[in-house]
């Protein structure tokens, strides 16, 4: 009787399987048409086909649908085999998109409506729970902690988190979308070739769906990018322990710092001078990281340039913020930083404060340091006319208006840089955005620097969204801008920093081909193709462009010159030339 009885289970439970239909959709990782339960997919692909460099790092993205409920489903990550070599499952990094109440993404700065939006990517999406217009978050004690506290109820520190290490099983609902995104990170040394596999959507020994994987590895290595990319990084080391959402342990410093090198971002320094030997720890964290020590230093130093406006000893508060800046300098050299160190002025000032300040930078200047600092071009702050008054001493302004060659073109007069912020701020849920207007939309104005408030920029704790300040009418006052959400050990990423590294690999592809027709142009190749596509690139309207059509122009104008420069090269040279490829893709 019981052998019956669970053979006429199985048969029912192997035909439900049979029965339910997994529906695969390969879309763009990087859209501002956000992937809902219930979108509707009209333009899809049933499999991945990409091409990347031999150095890069790839999103892709899939969307799952299923006829009938089911759960306990895996999926399989397959090797990428191809003639030249193997593409470990490692180096395709799968995560869920997973859904939570935000703001209104079109009105930010609405609070009025929770809406629930695809937003975080987690390896186990059953660490955060929705109810009814409420986040819950379970901390590291298995606590479901809410946090979608009002403003007089918010907590004092983001609860303790972690994701799991590995994908975890996950439900599908009957005829609900759901999104995972793909982080494809090709190892240096991978030779170019086809590489090819399988994902397995499994739920036991069944296989419900698969999605065929095709990686086309290109000949050649991408360049560093045009643009410096850096963040607002508020994070200060706390190795006594926490007391406030800012402060961090050291596993979370290094776990951040991970993340940040992984998306090529170099973030500014909180951590005061005061605790010169905290300091050395955290620029000793940073390097242990992966950070370039010959890229430049940003040092917050509070935003306030160390200075006492209303002081009547000018004279004296100017030595001590020039002993200040030889100290940063000195022990940056000492822990193997050899790039520019600039110390952040007053932030975002008026007039009368910019003004004020030319004296003060003067004095950074002698001891060996650089300025910047955010303007904030609106009636209320700064005018560009404002802004060009003090083009000639400002070593790097960061403007958070549109972008504007002309500025761009008064800085570069004088041998400085500009740079640009709040386009938007962090937090944004629209990926394309910050790829457009981050990356080769800078280039386009010729800026230098792209940057941004904030990594993690709150208002209480990072992990609620809605802990925000109100007036006297009950009226919201500011918002969370957020790329990333806090770990015991790292970050949880976010769709939109996905965006924002997208932007860093759009320039890395630019800088690749400019290189490519610098080097064409010592072997009297003719460039004029690639230099046409270039001036059409520098003046086109982006917001229109399918900036993977963009890459892949890009990527085919260099395998074009570098098939010209190689039958233009001697064997000797060809030699050298793979040497260089290689040096570069081990980091030398």
């Amino acid at each position: 009787m019981n052998k019956i009885y669970l053979s006429t289970l199985a048969l029912i439970l192997s035909s439900s399987f049979a029965m339910a239909g997994v529906e695969k959709f390969i879309i763009p990782a990087i859209d501002d048409t956000l992937i809902f339960e219930n979108s509707t997919i009209s333009t899809y692909q049933t499999n991945i086909d990409t091409k990347v460099a031999q150095n890069e790092t790839k999103r892709l993205s899939f969307v799952l649908k299923s006829t009938s409920n089911l759960s306990n489903i895996t999926l399989e990550i397959p090797n990428l085999t191809g003639t030249n070599g193997t593409i470990n499952a490692t180096s395709l990094d799968v995560k869920i998109v997973k859904s939570w109440y935000q703001n209104d993404n079109v009105n930010f700065n609405d609070s009025s409506k929770k809406i629930l939006t695809p937003e975080l990517l987690l390896k186990d999406e059953s660490g955060i729970k929705v109810e009814n217009g409420t986040n819950f978050l379970k901390d590291t004690s298995g606590n479901w902690i809410d946090i979608s506290q009002n403003k007089s109820e918010k907590l004092i520190k983001d609860p303790l988190f972690k994701d799991s290490d590995s994908l975890k099983s996950f439900s599908l609902g009957k005829d609900k979308n759901k999104q995972f995104f793909i982080t494809l990170k090709v190892p240096q040394n991978t030779k170019a070739g086809t590489y090819t596999g399988k994902i397995k959507v499994k739920s036991n020994a069944s296989t419900l769906a698969q999605i065929d994987v095709k990686v086309e590895v290109m000949p050649f290595v991408l360049e560093k990018s045009l643009l410096t990319h850096k963040i607002y990084y508020d994070g200060r080391y706390a190795p006594n322990g926490q007391s406030e959402a800012y402060q961090k342990t050291k596993a979370e410093i290094q776990g951040e710092f991970k993340n940040l090198v992984s998306h090529f971002t170099n973030p500014i320094i909180p951590q005061e001078i005061a605790d010169e030997n905290l300091f050395r720890e955290y620029l000793k964290l940073r390097k242990e990281a992966g950070f370039d020590t010959l890229e430049p230093l940003f040092i917050q130093n509070g935003y306030n340039i160390w200075f006492k406006e209303s002081t009547s000893k000018r004279v004296n508060e100017i030595e001590k913020l020039k002993a200040n800046v030889q100290k940063i300098i000195t022990i940056a050299r000492e822990e193997g930083f050899s790039g520019d160190v600039y110390i952040y002025g007053v932030d975002e000032p008026t007039l009368d404060k910019l003004t004020n300040q030319r004296e003060l930078w003067s004095a950074i200047h002698e001891v060996g340091g650089k300025v910047f600092c955010a303007l904030s071009i609106d009636d209320k702050q700064l005018r560009l006319e404002d802004v060009k008054s003090i083009a000639d001493v400002l070593d790097l302004g960061i403007l958070s208006s549109k972008p504007d060659k002309f500025i761009a073109d008064e800085f570069h007069k004088y041998g400085n840089k500009i740079g640009s912020y709040a386009n938007p701020q962090a937090g944004r849920v629209t990926p394309l955005t910050y790829r457009k207007n981050y990356g080769l939309k800078l280039w386009q104005q010729d800026y230098d620097v792209a940057t941004t408030w904030a990594y993690q920029g709150h208002l209480g704790t990072t992990w609620n969204v809605f802990d925000y300040a109100t007036d006297n009418n009950a009226k919201k006052i500011g918002y969370d801008e957020v790329f990333t959400y806090p770990t015991v050990n790292g970050a949880i990423d976010t769709i939109e920093w996905e965006g924002w590294r997208e932007s860093i690999v759009d320039s890395m592809y630019l800088s690749t081909l400019l290189t490519t027709i610098e080097k064409a142009k010592t072997k009297n190749i003719d460039i004029t193709n690639a230099q046409n596509f270039i001036d059409e690139l520098k003046i086109k309207d982006l917001d229109s462009e399918d900036f993977e059509g963009i890459r892949e122009n890009i990527t085919t104008q260099i395998l074009s010159l570098n098939t010209q420069i190689n039958q233009n090269s001697s064997p000797q040279e060809e030699e050298s030339g793979v040497f260089d490829s290689i040096s570069k893709a081990l980091g030398f």
